[in-house]
This record gives C-alpha cells, sequence and structure tokens, in this order.
C-alpha cells in the first residue's frame, strides 16, 4: 500500500512534458540541417549539439568537433558509461566513444541482414579517427 502511495505520488509530480520538448527542439534542430552526405555540412549540427552539451555543463575538455573535412566534422563527447572503454576510466584514462564512419544514410547496412560498409566509407572513417587522434594528441 505505502508503496503504491508513493508510487502514484512520484506519478502526479512528475510530468515527462519537458524532456519531451527538449527532446523535440533538438530533433526539429537537427532534421532542419541539411547533414547530407553529398551536399550537406554536418559541422554547423556538431557545433550546436556541442553547444547544447556545454551549456547542460558538460566541460570543455569533454566537448570535441572534429572531423576529416572542414564541414564534415562531428561532435565527440566523453561520456561515462557511454563507451566500452569501463577498464581505462577505472584506471583514470579518459576514454571516448567515436564511430568514425561516414555514410549514406540512405544505405545503412551495417548491424544488419546484409552487414557491409563501402571502400570510400571505411577509407574516409581511417583518416577522420587518424586526423581525430592527432588533434587530441596535440
Amino acid at each position: 500500500m505505502l508503496a503504491s502511495a508513493a508510487a502514484s505520488t512520484a506519478a502526479e509530480t512528475f510530468s515527462p512534458e519537458p524532456a519531451r520538448q527538449l527532446v523535440r527542439s533538438i530533433y526539429e534542430q537537427l532534421v532542419n540541417s541539411n547533414t547530407s552526405y553529398t551536399t550537406g555540412q554536418t559541422t554547423p549540427a556538431a557545433q550546436a549539439m556541442a553547444k547544447r552539451l556545454l551549456d547542460a555543463g558538460f566541460p570543455p575538455e569533454d566537448v570535441v568537433v572534429a572531423g576529416a573535412a572542414p564541414h564534415k566534422a562531428n561532435v565527440v563527447v566523453l561520456v561515462m558509461g557511454g563507451t566500452d572503454g569501463r577498464l581505462l576510466r577505472q584506471a583514470g584514462i579518459p576514454t571516448y566513444g567515436v564511430q568514425g564512419i561516414f555514410f549514406d544514410v540512405a544505405d545503412i547496412r551495417f548491424h544488419g541482414r546484409d552487414e557491409r560498409l563501402g571502400v570510400r566509407e571505411f577509407y574516409e572513417g581511417q583518416e577522420f579517427l587518424y586526423r581525430l587522434v592527432k588533434d587530441l594528441a596535440r
């Protein structure tokens, strides 16, 4: 009975609406950005997401905007628990989860039945990761 009353009180005092509105505004911001592979630019969207993270209190050293080309940058964020680097983090080594793969959003084939990655996308990803590590090592 007490657990039921506590649950109903919590449900009455918490509204998911602010979170929904925030998610919708982020989604709208990204959808309204031309980030398409052939004609778009990912850098403005990455910078906008980086600003949101910084405004939310992420330390500047944990938010990096970088990419293989000036107009194709991504936002890279140190998020505790967001990567497979748990053991490195426990050892005091900051760990970043970076996909580093750029692909045509109309032809996504990884983690599926016909899983594969194009040769161009593979090499662009390698170049991105090389430049990212080089920039972070400075």
